[in-house]
């Protein structure tokens, strides 16, 4: 049988180990919650950008469609002048 003393310096080596292991599992605790919240925090920044992102795309879609519309607009326009000068230009060819 062990004696009373080796008994003693085991079982104060078993209580280290037990005082470490539960600082450690502490530890592994507070850095899980700080991920967890890092982690939250990162899906909320990622759902704000994606709806910013949506939103500017709408606004180029709108964009890219004014300009569309404004280049026809031009075009007509453009269309409209050269024509009133061919008919100026007739006009006074024949007059």
């Amino acid at each position: 049988m062990k004696s009373k003393d080796l008994l003693q310096g085991e079982n104060r080596a078993l209580k280290q180990q037990l005082a470490k292991t539960t600082e450690l599992i502490s530890k592994f605790q507070e850095t899980e919650k700080s991920i967890t919240q890092k982690m939250e925090s990162l899906e909320r920044q990622l759902s704000l950008m994606k709806t910013i992102q949506a939103a500017l795309e709408k606004k180029l879609s709108e964009s890219s469609k004014r300009e569309n519309d404004m280049r026809i607009s031009l075009e007509t326009a453009n269309t409209q002048i050269s024509d009133v000068f061919r008919f100026r230009r007739f006009m006074l060819t024949n007059s």
